[in-house]
């Protein structure tokens, strides 16, 4: 699991596809032969390598499928089509957020993943559960304590999935009985326990590399000569258009105010360390720092 992790969060979303396969053949002789360990993170691992062979072509669209490959291999094994696209969703961070704008293309994987595996071994629930008729409340409550050490508790704290362990648990037994007693045992169990099986989890989405390109990836898209206010900083994005001054002109050719520097070039979908003799191209877009009022007043002249 942190391979995937690390491929998420600091290796932009790539995993070799070769690695697929070989992963899923010592996992499988692993367990079959008496080894202790979990099947889902193998499975992440295996499916989302798989899903490599579709080249995508940014980091943004590596990290969604490397998601729902992974989401599709747990589906299919553990025939939780909706648990699994949770459980994609949300072992990448410690906390209680998950990767909610992904969430309904791990929802499709997984579906198509479980329908695949469908056609060959049917719908059965993996673990059916006849007969179990759903406990009254007060039953619940005292339950709760009594399952702590239970299969749900253990995932959605171990692995911090509260989510994915309640949808799993109703979709592995095929039953609703235990909704109730479920969601009190499972979130008790996250919220009381502060350690993860995964060094390797940020504790949210903040303190993840991929969204700091993101966000920085968003700046690029802001109106142009437009002044931010970021604390006692401030931002302006100046785009390079034909016939600009500074077309064709290196970054250390360019007049900027006192105190005002280049962050960061934007050349088409790449990210660009400015350097002094890096010359600028038309469609280029320049991110500029610095005070507040000489990056306000810069902006009004340009």
């Amino acid at each position: 699991m942190d391979r995937v992790l690390l491929a998420y969060h600091l290796g932009q979303g790539r995993l070799p596809p070769r690695l697929g396969p070989l992963k899923a053949l010592l996992t499988a002789l692993t367990l079959g032969l008496g080894g202790s360990g979990g099947q889902e993170g193998p499975l992440l691992y295996a499916g989302g390598a798989l899903a490599q062979v579709l080249r995508p072509r940014n980091p943004a669209e590596a990290r969604a499928v490397l998601l729902a490959g992974g989401a599709a291999a747990i589906a299919a094994l553990f025939h939780t089509p909706l648990g699994a696209a949770f459980f994609a969703a949300e072992v990448l961070y410690q906390g209680s957020a998950l990767e909610g704008r992904l969430l309904g293309y791990l929802a499709v994987a997984a579906i198509s993943g479980y329908g695949l595996q469908s056609l060959f071994f049917g719908t059965r629930p993996l673990l059916p559960v006849q007969g179990l008729e759903a406990p009254p409340l007060g039953f619940a409550l005292a339950l709760a304590p009594l399952a702590a050490l239970g299969a749900w508790a253990l995932v959605s704290a171990a692995a911090r999935t509260p989510f994915a362990a309640v949808v799993q648990m109703v979709e592995i037994t095929g039953s609703y009985a235990l909704l109730v007693p479920g969601l009190l045992v499972a979130f008790g169990a996250f919220a009381l326990n502060r350690e993860t099986l995964f060094p390797l989890q940020p504790s949210g989405p903040e303190a993840s590399p991929a969204h700091a390109e993101d966000l920085l990836r968003g700046l690029a898209q802001l109106p142009p000569g437009r002044p931010l206010l970021l604390g006692d900083l401030g931002a302006v994005l100046l785009e390079v258009r034909e016939g600009h001054p500074w077309a064709g002109k290196p970054l250390k050719d360019t007049a900027l105010p006192p105190g005002v520097l280049v962050g960061l070039v934007f050349r088409q979908a790449r990210l660009l360390a400015p350097r002094g003799q890096d010359r600028l191209e038309p469609g280029d877009r320049v991110l500029l720092l610095g005070p507040q009022e000489e990056v306000a007043r810069f902006a009004a002249r340009s």
